[in-house]
């Protein structure tokens, strides 16, 4: 659970400007500021259901997008490769970031 919401996070931080306005608000009250369902619904003036309705549709966007672009993949593939990056000779990094790159 922890790493789905994280990664949600994650595609959040990314893909935030292709989101609706309502879906980045609710998006953000309920991954950021942990509010619940009714919470939101309540502050937004609509029910329940529509929130988690727009959750879920926010959240297939943001699937979508990252299959799409591969941005959040490629961003993670990268900041395992520096974290190795005193490891190999510099030739050889530069050529796996290339590849990142790339792909």
């Amino acid at each position: 659970m922890i790493e789905e919401k994280q990664h949600i996070c994650m595609l959040i931080d990314i893909y935030d400007e292709l989101l609706t306005d309502k879906q980045r608000e609710v998006l953000h009250d309920y991954y950021y500021n942990d509010y619940s369902l009714s919470e939101i619904a309540e502050s937004l003036g609509i029910t329940k259901q529509a929130v988690k309705d727009s959750i879920d549709k926010a959240r297939k966007s943001l699937v979508r997008f990252e299959n799409a672009l591969h941005i959040a993949t490629k961003k993670e593939e990268f900041n395992k490769l520096f974290l190795k990056k005193n490891e190999m000779e510099l030739n050889l990094y530069v050529e796996l970031l290339e590849n990142i790159i790339k792909e």
